[in-house]
């Protein structure tokens, strides 16, 4: 009987260590290959997607599978945003009420392809700079007004 007890426990520590090393693997796999985030572009090494913003204007975007990043304050945006700037994300959302207090740091990335850096309305309304910012862009890449031509 001590025999079988002993089998048991050896079985079972062993089954559980290759469940260990299977999570272990998926885990590895998965950060290598950025589904922390939505894949944007497999070769672009910013194959990740980020939203950052209050935990309210957030936090559905974590049902697409986007990597979410609550604050509650600028000091805290602030951190979020460096990290998530040279953390190998390709685009980052950000409400509205964050870039406004982080103007000067996205202003830094507003020349360069990646990351994109995309303003988004917060529950607390739509300021219009978000679409504002699009419209820039959009002008600047093509040289005119297509957007709000008729407008």
């Amino acid at each position: 009987m001590a025999e079988d007890i002993k089998k048991n426990i050896e079985e079972e520590l062993t089954y559980e260590a290759s469940d260990d090393a299977i999570s272990a693997d998926s885990e590895s796999d998965a950060a290598a290959s950025g589904t922390d985030g939505a894949a944007v572009d497999g070769n672009s090494g910013m194959d990740k997607i980020a939203v950052l913003g209050d935990y309210d204007s957030i936090y559905g975007f974590a049902t697409l599978g986007l990597a979410t990043f609550p604050v509650e304050d600028a000091m805290s945006a602030n951190r979020v945003f460096k990290m998530l700037t040279s953390g190998g994300y390709g685009i980052i959302y950000i409400t509205e009420e964050y870039a406004a207090l982080l103007s000067e740091q996205i202003d830094r990335f507003r020349e360069s392809m990646l990351p994109a850096i995309i303003q988004i309305p917060g529950v607390k309304g739509n300021t219009g700079k978000g679409i504002e910012s699009v419209h820039k862009s959009v002008e600047q890449a093509v040289g005119s007004d297509i957007l709000f031509s008729g407008k």
